[in-house]
């Protein structure tokens, strides 16, 4: 049994690992898988985004635990197993928040002891209705909506060769969807709708070809788009409903039907939030790749409706992976290379003919290996064609791919007395690689905001240049003389220590450290064994960050209200 403090003291520390800026990448590096996995639970929970401090916060993290008994389990286990620790110290933040998820989770004391599993009940933190955005307000083209999908009969089984129709539409969360995923849509100024396409795909299901428009209005709904499906075989069967926006992709629900049975589909939501849409270009090469029992499973509608399978394991593709960077290490690690910091004519032929073998044995791997089917060759075919028509951007979404495609080198048959730099994908066109997750927010504007005025303290380790005849630390004097902020700038440790605790003003602070001495090693937040805890008091509780090293050059941006400690 655990105490209710206790409880309250590991959601508060979760959701403040959660709202970290550096974001999953950050909760993978440092904590156990099933803490990773309810951080994607938690975050794409559409109480998280409208969470407005860090106890509201907490309570998204304990009613997430409550309404999933896989991810408490699973959490539960680690903290168990000694896989988590967590820190003492003192946090007025922190220690405010504690007191008000245990208030809350208190049924009846302050000393009333509650189960393993999470205490709130979901009506506790309930998700919020989309809001509708009053004229003026600042937010009054954001559109917070649900992305839907609903059968003809939702309480019919679906059975096979038995033709359904599935609809999908923008509006309020339905009560007899099969799959619902929020969603944030920005409007251009001024205008009143947004057009998206939706498209089905599905190796299960017979479905129609051809994609439908929905036209999203500022009030959150849209028109249904009706596509007929058909179950081509009974037990589990998958259908993938993609959205875009001008070939841009958007989001992602992958429907599992037990076929022929009454149990209840399962649903499966994940892609770049639907807010996104309206502030990207379009596309007009894209490609999504998903793990799948026999390799991956590989989705390009310029090429196919239907799924294609890339017949590959990871570990397979993991050896034509590390035999690009091989290449690459061996060029990089030359002493030469590394001072001067670019490649010289005499060793470019012998980086250009082992870089193309290597990046074009990956391109052979994963579009004409042993196993390639005709489809799968067909994308090689079209994916060579259509970047060679003239600088594009390709597309890639995915998970568990981690395909380096800029160094992809595409030829139908590889010439060594006809090599060019201009056949690796990335030399001639922008290769935007979507990992393929559930967001819920709108990701921040690619750049610091600087208004009033960005002031920045840039600290200097001038013995580098003496070292480096690429002159580094020159560059970065002439790069921030440049900049139009207000910078202010030294060499000594004192101007480093100054550097590093900055007054409330100074909403950015870049260091340069000496090659000669490698970074710390971080510390992660975990404890090698169990520690015998009892209920922790207001003043010995603290989230432990991992610290951080600087290599090279390491530089921050922050606003004095969210800067990291």
């Amino acid at each position: 049994m655990f105490a209710t403090a206790e409880r309250a003291f590991e959601f508060v520390v979760l959701a403040g690992a959660f709202r970290d800026p550096r974001g999953r990448g950050f909760i993978a590096e440092f904590f156990p898988a099933s803490v990773a996995a309810l951080y994607d639970a938690v975050t794409a929970d559409p109480r998280w985004s409208t969470a407005a401090t860090l106890a509201d916060q907490a309570l998204v993290v304990a009613g997430v635990l409550d309404e999933r008994p896989d991810l408490a389990a699973a959490y539960q286990a680690d903290v168990d197993a000694g896989e988590m620790g967590f820190g003492a110290g003192e946090d007025e933040e922190v220690d405010t928040a504690i007191a008000q998820v245990e208030r809350a989770l208190t049924p009846v004391s302050a000393g009333a002891e509650v189960p393993p599993a999470p205490a709130p009940p979901a009506s506790s933190v309930p998700p919020p209705p989309p809001p509708e955005a009053p004229p003026g307000d600042p937010d009054a083209d954001l559109i917070r909506s649900w992305l839907n999908a609903e059968l003809d009969d939702p309480s019919a089984p679906v059975q096979v060769e038995a033709a359904r129709i599935l609809s999908v539409f923008f509006g309020e969360r339905s009560d007899t969807a099969v799959a619902a995923a929020a969603a944030a849509v920005p409007l251009p100024v001024g205008a009143s709708t947004i057009d998206l396409t939706v498209e089905i795909s599905s190796a299960d299901f017979t479905v129609p070809p051809f994609a439908q428009q929905l036209r999203l209005s500022r009030d959150g709904t849209s028109n249904r788009a009706l596509f007929e499906i058909t179950a081509r075989h009974e037990g589990p069967s998958t259908l993938t409903v993609i959205v875009s926006a001008s070939g841009n992709f958007v989001q992602r629900l992958d429907i599992t039907f037990d076929v022929g049975t009454d149990a209840a589909p399962t649903a499966l939501g994940r892609g770049r939030p639907a807010a996104a849409a309206a502030v990207l270009d379009a596309r007009t090469a894209s490609l999504q790749v998903t793990p799948a029992d026999w390799g991956y499973e590989l989705i390009a509608r310029q090429v196919s409706p239907d799924p294609i399978r890339i017949e590959i394991t990871p570990v397979q593709l993991a050896a034509r992976i590390d035999a690009v960077r091989a290449v690459l290490l061996a060029a990089v690690k030359k002493s030469h290379v590394a001072l001067e910091m670019t490649i010289p004519p005499e060793d470019n032929a012998a980086l250009l003919a082992d870089l193309a073998f290597a990046g074009y044995r990956l391109y052979q791997a994963v579009f004409a290996g042993n196993e390639a089917g005709a489809e799968l060759r067909a994308v090689g075919d079209w994916l060579r064609g259509r970047l060679a028509e003239g600088v594009s951007t390709l597309q890639v979404v995915s998970t568990g791919f981690p395909v380096p495609w800029a160094l992809m080198y595409l030829t139908d048959r590889f010439d060594p007395a006809a090599l060019t730099w201009d056949a690796f994908v990335g030399m001639r066109h922008i290769v935007e690689q979507v990992p393929l997750v559930q967001l819920d927010t709108v990701p921040p504007p690619p750049a610091i905001a600087s208004t009033p005025e960005l002031t920045v303290r840039a600290v200097y380790n001038e013995t580098i240049d003496q070292q480096m005849p690429s002159k580094p630390i020159a560059a970065q004097r002439a790069y921030w003389h440049d900049r139009g902020v207000a910078l202010t700038e030294g060499t000594t440790r004192a101007d480093l220590t100054a550097a590093l605790s900055p007054p409330p003003q100074m909403p950015c602070s870049i260091s340069t450290a000496t090659p000669k001495h490698p970074p710390p090693t971080p510390t992660p937040p975990v404890s090698s064994s169990p520690a015998p805890r009892a209920s922790p008091s207001a003043s010995s509780r603290s989230m432990r960050r991992p610290a951080t090293g600087c290599r090279g050059i390491r530089w921050c941006s922050s606003t004095p209200a969210s800067r990291a400690s």
